[in-house]
This record gives C-alpha cells, structure tokens and sequence, in this order.
C-alpha cells in the first residue's frame, strides 16, 4: 500500500498515528470496493514527431520521445464506486473525502507503476521512458480528451509512455511534472512533499 504516498497528497502529518490508521483502512477498503481498470495501445512512429493521430509539439515530449520508436498510450480509472464514495463523503465528511481522494491518487500511481513492469518485461529488449500526462510541463491538457476519444474510455489518469532500443534516463522529476502540480497543498506553502517529509 502506498501509505506515505496518500499521507502527502492529503498533506498530512506522516507521525500522526491515527492519520495512518485512518488512511490504511481508507486505502484498503478502496481497493476492495473500486477495482483498477486500464486500457491501452501501442502505437508505431509515422513521422518524427507524430505516432499517429498523436502529434506531438511539446518540447519535452519531443525531447522524451526523440529516440523512441513507439508509444504506449494509456487510460486507466479506478471507476464509478470510486466517483461514488467521493461523491458521499464530500456531503458527509469533508475529511473522509479528503482521505478518499488521496488515497485513489496513490493507488492509481501504484497500480500504474505494477502496469508498467509488466510492460517492461512484455517489450524487452526494448526500453521505456518515464510515464508522462498532459498538463505536465508544456504538453497541453487538451491532449487528454483525444486520448479518451481514441480509446474509447472515461477518463482518470492518461498517460503516454515512448519505447526506445535506447536505455532512457529518467527525465520527468519534481514539481512541474506532479499530477497534483496545480492544486498541491505543499506548494501552496511554497516547499515540495519531499522537502516537507524529510
């Protein structure tokens, strides 16, 4: 379970015992109740800056793909109990809402970092990049609903991954990058969650 994970985007405090309590029960009942969907495609390179119908103008995703000779385009959602429990809590327990919503985000990041293990050793000998989403750095938020058409889904956490011959290097770090880059409590504050938990 990623507990510390759920801690920091609920911005909690990681020694508050009961917090932790609250937040594994949160997190376990979460994954009974709202099972992990995803679908994906993998997509050949048509041009030197599209894999089609994806065209890429974002200079860190050229910079990200610039050795890759495919995409993996993906959606996953945790569904409608999810939304439904969110839904509940908001009108009955701001803080359980709270705790739901950090607790979904964590999960999403660990079911999708499982998926991509497995990727990994499906395309072996080739290599991924780091897992990347629109609103990150200058790839557009826009960029979402095409990934929903394309794969015929509803939309919770999109995401493109390239698959390079290449070793990758790990280039997505920090603030910029986050999934909750624009609504982080810790930023806010003007620190980042890893300077806050140390």
């Amino acid at each position: 379970m990623n507990i510390q994970d759920a801690i920091r985007y609920a911005n909690g405090d990681p020694k508050d015992v009961a917090l932790l309590q609250e937040i594994e029960q949160t997190y376990i009942r979460l994954m009974e109740v709202c099972p992990f969907r995803i679908e994906y495609r993998i997509l050949d390179k048509t041009s030197p800056n599209s894999f089609a119908p994806f065209s890429f103008q974002s200079k860190m995703a050229l910079d990200l793909l610039c050795s890759s000779e495919k995409l993996v385009v993906l959606l996953c959602t945790l569904g409608y109990p999810f939304e439904q429990e969110l839904n509940r809590y908001s009108l009955l327990d701001p803080k359980k809402a709270l705790l739901w919503d950090a607790c979904g985000s964590a999960y999403l990041e660990e079911c999708l970092d499982a998926f991509e293990q497995q990727l990994k050793a499906q395309l072996a000998p080739f290599y991924l990049t780091d897992r990347f989403s629109c609103g990150y750095g200058d790839l557009p938020l826009t960029m979402q609903s095409q990934i929903v058409s394309f794969l015929e889904g509803t939309k919770s956490v999109s995401a493109f991954l390239g698959v390079s011959p290449q070793k990758q290097p790990a280039k997505i770090k920090g603030c910029s990058y986050c999934m909750l880059n624009t609504t982080c409590p810790y930023r806010k504050k003007g620190k980042s969650c890893h300077e806050a938990n140390r």
